[in-house]
């Protein structure tokens, strides 16, 4: 399996070394406007667990919130990456999954849903649904309750 992520049109790479520092589906309204999606898959590494192989010059960045810009691929617009309010740079499942044959790394699977107060959609799957975000992640750790 591949750490390693290209724009659509290859101009761009991103290789993440090691383990995310989270997998989760994040349902916060930052989330949804980047990736514009009803929930986001959202792998998050440190800055310094990732690297731009090839085409960091085509990189383009964008503003989401105060709290989160986007790199999109000038060529293409595909979207590589993203800073977070966290701190890390975070990239979406579907790009690993596109790079590797439709399979995710071992390890890069969701295993939590975050800000889940804040969704559009309900997901009915047994993952734990956190109102924000986990206390390791500086959250109140709470669980959403149906």
């Amino acid at each position: 399996m591949s750490n390693r992520i290209e724009c659509y049109c290859g101009a761009v790479a991103l290789r993440c070394e090691g383990k995310p520092v989270a997998s989760v589906y994040c349902h916060c309204s930052d989330c949804r406007s980047a990736w514009l999606a009803p929930v986001a898959d959202v792998v998050a590494f440190m800055p310094e667990q990732t690297t731009v192989e090839r085409g960091e010059e085509a990189l383009v960045q964008g503003v989401i919130t105060p709290r989160m810009s986007n790199y999109s691929c000038g060529q293409c617009g595909a979207l590589v990456y993203n800073t977070d309010r966290f701190g890390f740079r975070t990239t979406s499942g579907a790009m690993f999954r596109r790079a590797n044959g439709g399979s995710l790394p071992e390890g890069f699977a969701a295993q939590i849903h975050i800000y889940y107060t804040e969704r559009v959609l309900d997901i009915d799957d047994a993952l734990p649904k956190f109102k924000d975000v986990p206390t390791d992640l500086g959250g109140s750790g709470d669980l959403w309750e149906p």
